[in-house]
């Protein structure tokens, strides 16, 4: 895909770069700057649509010396975008199983990464003038850590403010959901998309950045994936790695499991979002390979993956499409398993076997 540019991180947006979202971004601002801000924030909404580029922006607006201008160059602004700033603390699923646990949050339960998140909570502000914590899968706390926040909600420290992310709102507990301040967000509509696009020196109307936007579904964060630096190379890496268990079978099974998950890292620091953005990958492989068996992308502009028409006949050669929707299908019955308990190496290889009987028939 030609005209690549670099990927904006969340923690460098201010409003002002922000596409969409006008409303949230009108309550946001006006509570923040008439000190009327709820201590506690649940920014809920479909993945990829700029909830943690949100949080960030509010996070400069309220600590900002220069009340977070388009183009802010304080001290404060620069170490938010850097990551740098001492009083953001950001906290996402750990570990196999994907959850957000009670470790780190209490005296004497430090884990062996040495986590000490209650000190960030019983200290005041060291840089700026009040304390963000954000909870990134805030659905993904487990009961104890749950009761945790809740209490800390009810008897917030007077510098602090919590910012809950979460894809999921259902999955989180009523008691912590009626005590946050919801902010909804959803899809960006085709024209704020388009300005997305164009604010990164890109033309929205060129076909390969068209064909993008399209499958992003109005989700920022999706259209970012596909036009980084890293999408080709993963891309590549997603076709050797499928051609080669198309010709190996079940000898290559395990190589080819991790070799997949690893497509997943850009996912999160977790197994389970590398585990969901894995199977995301392998959904869109194989709906190209249909539509490439089938021929239904002789217009052009519908594939994915459209750099990969050819290793996609290649995969397809021989198989009726019956049974690569049939792989698809397959694919689909496992995203409920990322957010189990179970060894998400272990569920992409017997997902890979499930494949593997399908394609030998």
């Amino acid at each position: 895909m030609a005209n690549r540019t670099r990927h904006i991180l969340p923690q460098e947006h201010g409003f002002a770069s922000i596409m969409g979202h006008d409303v949230a971004k009108s309550y946001l601002v006006q509570a923040s700057d008439t000190d009327v801000l709820p201590h506690a924030l649940l920014f809920h909404g479909p993945g990829g649509v700029g909830k943690l580029s949100m949080a960030y922006a509010l996070i400069k607006r309220i600590n900002c010396r220069d009340n977070s201008p388009a183009d802010c160059e304080c001290n404060i602004c620069r170490k938010i975008s850097e990551s740098k700033f001492a009083d953001v603390l950001v906290i996402e699923p750990r570990g196999a199983a994907g959850q957000i646990t009670l470790t780190g949050w209490r005296p004497g339960k430090d884990d062996p990464d040495n986590l000490q998140y209650y000190r960030f909570v019983e200290t005041g502000p060291l840089e700026g003038s009040r304390k963000v914590l954000i909870l990134r899968h805030a659905d993904r706390m487990n009961v104890a850590l749950s009761n945790y926040i809740l209490k800390l909600m009810e008897e917030p420290p007077p510098y602090l403010s919590l910012i809950l992310i979460s894809d999921k709102k259902s999955d989180l507990l009523p008691t912590i959901r009626s005590r946050c301040a919801g902010v909804k967000f959803g899809p960006l509509p085709l024209e704020d998309m388009k300005k997305f696009v164009e604010s990164r020196g890109l033309n929205p109307d060129s076909p390969d950045i068209a064909t993008a936007v399209r499958l992003s579904d109005g989700r920022p964060g999706n259209f970012g994936e596909k036009v980084s630096a890293a999408a080709e190379s993963d891309q590549l890496d997603l076709a050797a790695a499928m051609l080669s268990f198309r010709k190996y079978g079940f000898v290559s099974l395990f190589r080819v499991a991790s070799d997949l998950i690893d497509l997943g890292d850009e996912g999160g620091s977790d197994a389970a979002s590398r585990f969901e953005l894995t199977l995301q990958k392998l959904t869109s492989w194989f709906r190209d390979a249909i539509m490439v068996k089938l021929n239904a992308d002789a217009g052009g502009g519908l594939l994915a993956f459209p750099a990969l028409r050819g290793q996609l006949a290649e995969f397809g050669d021989g198989l009726p499409a019956d049974r690569l929707m049939a792989a698809a299908e397959a694919v689909s019955g496992y995203r409920p398993l990322a957010r189990r308990q179970i060894d998400k190496n272990y569920a992409l290889e017997c997902l890979l076997m499930e494949i593997g009987r399908i394609v030998r028939g």
